[in-house]
């Protein structure tokens, strides 16, 4: 490009887009300012990245994950290995854990019974996990009766009828096929296969301190009653080292109960004893 003026011959100047003499177009200006613009313009456009196109394989591992995790069981608090507590811990955990704790599962934990007519049996309480729909098969954990398989013919809820229930609803719910004496407070319904009775359990402790409790200790053998959600169950404690003082807590106790309890790891539970609370205790593991 020439840096003469093709109007009057004289020299351009390339700041300027005119001839300073004969004011004529200056070309090499022209020129320039098209090719920063241009350089300014690739530089500035910012490059788009396809993540669209991996946003379903993401959501896709997050579905599975969660699937595999509910389908085996894999939940921290309920795998096949026993569950870890530090011994420093014992009673902050057992203290922010819920006596159960929401896995998906149905669970239920029977507080009373009804017998009306026309109606079959109404059993209440308050749904600690998971949700339930009528028309639904659950498993119905009896302490006295094993288990068995009931359907849900009707939920009630403060004298409305529902179609389903979830976790935190404290409802009435109906079945046709069993009758009054096949159920008791403290029985369990729950989705099948997601928990069993057990009788004998490994459970990490702690009591309550001696001014609280008026005890010094318990000994190895000690007989109590364990509370678990609304269900009072008697059973023998034993403790490695023969010994708990009050104010004190251990993750070495095996405790072996009368009759069989619907119980997941994790689950928690009061130790009492004449009536009164000594202790908090969870459950770590089975033995039977």
């Amino acid at each position: 490009m020439s840096k003469h003026c093709s109007n009057c011959g004289a020299e351009l100047n390339n700041s300027s887009s005119t001839c300073t003499y004969c004011g004529n177009s200056n070309p090499n200006y022209t020129e320039k300012k098209t090719q920063a613009h241009a350089s300014m313009s690739k530089q500035t456009t910012p490059t788009k990245k396809n993540n669209k196109s991996k946003l379903p394989l993401i959501i896709l591992i997050v579905v599975i994950g969660f699937f595999v995790l509910n389908k085996f069981n894999l939940n921290p608090l309920t795998t096949n290995n026993t569950l870890k507590i530090d011994l420093n811990n014992i009673q902050e955990t057992i203290d922010n854990t819920p006596s159960v704790t929401d896995d998906g599962n149905f669970y239920m934990a029977i507080d009373d019974t009804f017998s009306l007519a026309k109606t079959g049996v109404v059993v209440t309480g308050k749904v600690l996990s998971g949700s339930i729909k009528v028309g639904d098969k659950v498993t119905l954990l009896s302490t006295k009766k094993g288990e068995r398989e009931v359907t849900i013919a009707g939920i009630e809820m403060y004298r409305k009828t529902l179609e389903e229930a979830n976790v935190g609803d404290t409802v009435g719910i109906q079945f046709n096929e069993i009758d009054y004496h096949d159920v008791t407070t403290g029985d369990v319904l729950a989705t099948p296969s997601s928990v069993k009775q057990h009788k004998i359990f490994k459970a990490a402790i702690y009591l309550l301190p001696l001014e609280t409790i008026d005890m010094k200790d318990i000994n190895n053998r000690f007989d109590g009653t364990y509370y678990f959600n609304n269900m009072d169950c008697t059973g023998r404690i034993e403790i490695k080292g023969n010994k708990l003082e009050a104010g004190n807590a251990s993750r070495d106790i095996t405790i072996t109960l009368t009759n069989p309890t619907a119980m997941k790891k994790g689950f928690t539970f009061d130790i009492k004893t004449n009536g009164m609370t000594i202790g908090k205790g969870i459950v770590l593991d089975f033995e039977d």
